[in-house]
Parts: structure tokens; sequence; C-alpha cells
């Protein structure tokens, strides 16, 4: 009888220590927490790219959990492609178990506002969810702007024409000024790379100057019209 009860009450320890759950420590427990999800560092992720320059953006995800199996998933998205390790995780789950960081790789199919949900679940069906909103940018149009002062350098009658306060509307994005188009009504049209002109009148009066800009994508800004009196 004794034999049986110690041999029982072995059984019962071994059986115990088979429902023990590891935290990470070596301790044999986990905790009750669900994992953490996070993408460039947070839960909820909102950015913007060019989707004319690049249609791709590349993000960085971060799992904090002290269990090792685990699956990312995501949900469903229009017009847009989510990568992992190579391939398309668009609606469906990937095993990450034994990962606690990755990249994924987004690529929009068309300009507009993308949305999706990316998921970690542990093997206790315990969760947490980050979001990420992304904005693919099409071309904004640049904007031009200019001054223009008579400053008598080489003649009484000349004048400098500066457009440099022109901006492109997504210079945040890559977006750049390339080329400016100054127009001097009644003498002539140039377009140079060089965001100031100086131009020497022939006699004072009183005359019309027609700025545009261009963009890296080739996009031309509205024109804008200054008057200038040389005296």
């Amino acid at each position: 009888m004794k034999a049986k009860g110690l041999i029982i009450g072995m059984a019962a320890i071994a059986l115990a220590a088979g429902c023990k759950k590891d935290d990470g420590t070596g301790s044999g427990n986990y905790d009750s927490n669900p994992p953490k999800l996070f993408v460039n560092g947070a839960d909820v992720l909102k950015d913007t790219l060019k989707f004319t320059l690049s249609p791709e953006l590349y993000l960085t995800f971060e799992v904090e959990d002290d269990r090792d199996e685990r699956t990312l998933s995501m949900s469903k998205l229009e017009d847009g492609l989510v990568y992992y390790a190579g391939n398309l995780i668009n609606n469906t789950a990937v095993d990450i178990s034994g990962i606690d960081n990755g990249q994924l790789r987004f690529r929009a199919l068309e300009a507009g506002t993308f949305s999706f949900f990316l998921t970690v679940k542990d093997p206790d069906e315990k969760s947490s969810t980050a979001l990420v909103e992304i904005t693919a940018l099409g071309n904004l149009r640049p904007q031009a702007k200019m001054t223009v002062q008579q400053t008598g350098t080489n003649s009484p009658y000349e004048v400098r024409i500066n457009a440099a306060g022109s901006t492109d509307a997504d210079a945040a994005w890559g977006g750049a000024i390339t080329q400016y188009e100054y127009t001097l009504e009644g003498f002539y049209t140039t377009t140079t790379v060089r965001d100031y002109i100086d131009y020497i009148y022939p006699e004072p009066g009183r005359y019309t100057i027609i700025l545009r800009v261009q963009d890296n994508e080739g996009a031309w800004s509205e024109p804008i019209t200054k008057e200038v009196v040389v005296q």
C-alpha cells in the first residue's frame, strides 16, 4: 500500500509539473497577460508615403510576451498588399513563434488611404491588435511665389526676380521644385533651374512678370503675375 501510494503521489507531482507554464525565467509559470504588439513603436500607427515616387513603405513590428508560440494575422485590405518574409499576408495568419520582431513591406496599388489591423495571438487565444493607417499621396502641384526688387546693379533699370519662396506641397515626401519659368511680358520667356534671374529693362515703365514652377514629377504650378514699376 505504501508503494502504491508513493507511485500515485509521484504521478500527481509529475502531472502538476506538466501543467506548469514557463514565464521565460525558468520558474515554470506564465503570466496571464495577453501579448503586446507594436508597429513602428506604436499600437496605432499613421504614416504617409509618396505613391507616385515610391509605392512601398517598410514597417517594423515588435511583440512583447512571455510565450514563444504565437501567430501574426492581418485583416483584409483592398488595393494594398502587405508582405512578411517575402510572403503575402493579407487576410491570413502566419506563425511567428520565437520571433519578437520583424519587418513588413506595405505596397499601395493606387493613391488613397489604407487601414488594416495586425493581431498577435498566443496559444491561449489571448491577443492584442495594432491599427495601421497609411496615406499614399498622389502628386501635389507646386506653388509659385516671387518678389521683385529694382537693384540697379549694372543698369538703373535692372531688377532681380526672386522665386526662392516657391514651394512644393509634398516636399516632406520627396517632392521638389526643379525648374522656374519666367515670362517678362513683351520681351521673352526663359526656363531655368535657377530660383532667381536678373534682368535689365530697356527703359522706365510698368511691366508684368509671370512665374510658373515645375516639380520633380513634371507638374507645373498655377502661374502667378506681378507688376513692377521700373523708374
